[in-house]
């Protein structure tokens, strides 16, 4: 079996802290994401209005 030379194949090495702050994910990550931001920001819309 042959070692992969990873460098030549435009591989980078990432240190623990890098891979936990990799913008992304998969698509419960993306969901739950815009759920939050779709509830935010209706919230955000009737505190507004009941301040008014």
């Amino acid at each position: 079996m042959k070692n992969l030379e990873l460098r030549t194949l435009d591989v980078q090495e990432m240190s623990k802290a890098e891979m936990t702050t990799v913008k992304g994910g998969g698509l419960l990550g993306d969901f739950l994401a815009g759920t939050l931001t779709v509830v935010t920001t209706a919230v955000s819309n009737v505190v507004k209005d009941n301040a008014a």
